[in-house]
């Protein structure tokens, strides 16, 4: 990679100099009263590197008049990057130490292959820096600067609604520069006054949430639901709880991909840069060649990486199952998106190779059951809120339950993808009635596709990485060339007395 930073130097005397250098002055960038210069490459392990603040934001689609500095005709600058700057710059001035930044447009380099390091290393850079400063649009300046006077009250309904018109919670590299940065502060572009800190931000705007659902709530909105009306302010503070409360070590490749998918429209943005920013979630490394050049694919680097560390929680994708020999637990590709985008937690399923296979760690081996047994039945309807469906027949649970994932942004695969399943399972022989959940002695499976019961192997549970509701799982479906693997969902009671290494 190439480590770059924006350090200050002295403004230029408007004075001729009597004595002109041998050699031009390096471009730089002046931005209330600061000249800022491009830094030439920097050894990663300097311990005279400066302290700097990482610069967050929304490029936006207005491109600037102004070109650019270092790399004019080569790289655009956005409408906004100089005014961002600006704001940092006076913000520092206001409250902060760090002498230098680190803002994409001005660091990341322009060539190949140093820019694709240096983009494969953000999660180096972000958690290295003292700072993480976002600069939201200049349309919440003035909710912030309530929110820096330290009072939640006067933060209603109507100013949560303009933080949520805010776009930068939906940006690809969002989640790793949450997860990496050491602290956070928020601040609106030309309004360096109104300057929040991360904490600061979390519980009063959290607690702004709340109120609004409380009131609305008792105000007889009984469908009310925050997650719904308020989508990106609720995955912002998802995403700064599971800042403050899981260690990196704790954060698995299921987490990283549940948040990267629940943001919806990061992935569609650039696929190369949305599996950039998944591998910066996870790997606080600098990319110095110790990964396989050859992986042209962003997604097959993201789990090799994964694998290197000992986290195959990456298996428990909804993306189809890779037809080599030996590795049917293993997505082929695509965008990995979990099977569940909910909260998750858990450091990472562990595992390790063998001949033909592999083993997963502290899962639970399980086979369909005619009926839920009376205390799995009860805790499900428990979670549900729906005790008034116990005294019905199972299959009215198992309907609810599939509701509720689909209310949830669970898809169940239906035709068209039945000539997948012709092939995948019957081949030449008729197609049998397919099974859109299957019951267990504690819970209810519902795989992402619906199955034959009686080609069903066993079913596998994690325990290492967990829903409140349940877990992750795959199933094993014996076809006729095969056993193939087919993600799923558990919901019930995960019994980890029984968790065992299990060989796919």
């Amino acid at each position: 990679m190439e480590f770059r930073l924006l350090v200050p130097t002295s403004t230029p005397s408007p004075a001729p100099n009597p004595n002109p250098p041998l050699a031009p002055l390096p471009p730089s960038i002046t931005l209330s009263s600061t000249t800022l210069t491009l830094s030439p490459p920097l050894p990663l392990s300097s311990p005279t590197r400066p302290p700097y603040t990482c610069i967050s934001y929304v490029w936006g689609t207005t491109p600037s008049p102004t070109p650019h500095p270092f790399f004019p005709g080569v790289v655009p600058i956005s409408a906004r990057t100089l005014p961002v700057l600006r704001t940092a710059i006076l913000a520092k001035n206001n409250s902060r130490s760090a002498a230098a930044f680190w803002l994409d447009t001005f660091c990341v380099p322009a060539g190949e292959p140093q820019r694709r390091a240096t983009l494969e290393s953000m999660g180096y850079i972000y958690s290295r820096a003292d700072e993480v400063l976002i600069v939201l649009e200049r349309a919440v300046g003035g909710v912030l600067k309530r929110v820096a006077r330290g009072g939640g009250e006067g933060i209603g309904e109507e100013e949560l609604r303009v933080l949520e018109g805010d776009g930068w919670v939906t940006r690809v590299w969002t989640y790793q520069e949450l997860a990496n940065g050491r602290e956070f502060w928020f601040v609106a572009e030309g309004e360096a006054e109104g300057l929040v800190r991360g904490e600061d931000f979390f519980n009063i705007v959290g607690g702004a949430m709340h109120r609004v659902e409380k009131a609305r709530s008792r105000g007889g909105h009984a469908g009310f639901n925050l997650d719904k009306e308020f989508p990106r302010l609720s995955e912002l503070m998802d995403m700064l709880a599971d800042c403050y409360v899981s260690p990196y070590s704790a954060r698995s490749a299921f987490l990283v991909m549940t948040h990267m998918h629940k943001r919806g429209a990061a992935v569609t943005q650039d696929v190369n840069n949305f599996f950039y920013a998944m591998i910066s979630a996870i790997s606080t490394e600098a990319s110095l060649g110790l990964w396989d050049a050859s992986l042209d694919d962003p997604a097959e680097t993201f789990m090799v990486l994964c694998e290197r560390s000992n986290d195959f929680s990456f298996i428990y994708s909804s993306d189809g199952r890779d037809e080599a020999k030996g590795k049917g637990w293993r997505p082929k590709g695509g965008v990995l998106p979990p099977i569940f985008a909910w909260h998750t937690w858990g450091e990472a399923q562990r595992a390790h190779r063998a001949v033909g296979g592999i083993w997963l760690e502290e899962m639970l081996s399980l086979t369909p059951a005619p009926t839920m047994e009376h205390q799995g039945k009860k805790r499900l309807l428990t979670w549900l809120r729906r005790p008034e469906l116990f005294e019905q027949d199972d299959s009215v649970s198992a309907e609810a339950t599939i509701a509720w994932l689909a209310k949830e942004g669970f898809c169940q695969a239906l035709p068209p993808y039945q000539s997948e399943l012709d092939q995948m399972l019957n081949k030449d022989k008729q197609l049998f009635h397919l099974e859109k959940y299957l019951f267990l002695s504690d819970g209810l499976f519902v795989p992402q596709r619906p199955l034959e019961q009686a080609r069903i192997r066993r079913i596998l549970i994690a325990t290492q990485i967990r829903w409140v509701f349940g877990a992750p799982g795959l199933v094993e479906v014996n076809a006729s060339d095969r056993v193939r693997i087919v993600p799923g969902i558990f919901v019930g009671s995960v019994m980890t007395a029984d968790a065992m290494s299990v060989l796919v």
